[in-house]
């Protein structure tokens, strides 16, 4: 079974440039999966955002999610509901983001 990390810990992760948060098996965030789990999931996400494969973004993350949308917090319980947020979740920041980020 692929990695599955909260919406919310892959919105931190990328911010930060992924690489400080994945300094080291210290890092809490890394810690909490592994390393070994980390790097498969963020090349499938990297690969899954630059092709704009939404339905496959969107298995990888696990439910409830938070996204701000419109300055409202919103809380989406299912696939579907993500799925109509994508624009917003992923947007062209985040999916920059992540296409940058490096693994461990």
């Amino acid at each position: 079974m692929p990695a599955r990390l909260e919406f919310s810990m892959i919105l931190s992760l990328v911010p930060a440039g992924f690489v400080q948060c994945a300094s080291g098996q210290g890092d809490p965030c890394i810690r909490a999966y592994g390393a070994a789990s980390v790097e498969p999931f963020l090349r499938d996400l990297q690969n899954s955002v630059a092709v704009d494969d939404r339905p496959h973004v969107v298995e990888m993350v696990g439910f409830p999610v938070k996204i701000t949308a419109d300055g409202k917090s919103r809380t989406r319980r299912s696939k579907n509901q993500l799925l109509e947020y994508c624009n917003v979740a992923f947007d062209a920041k985040v999916g920059g983001s992540i296409a940058e980020a490096e693994g461990l």
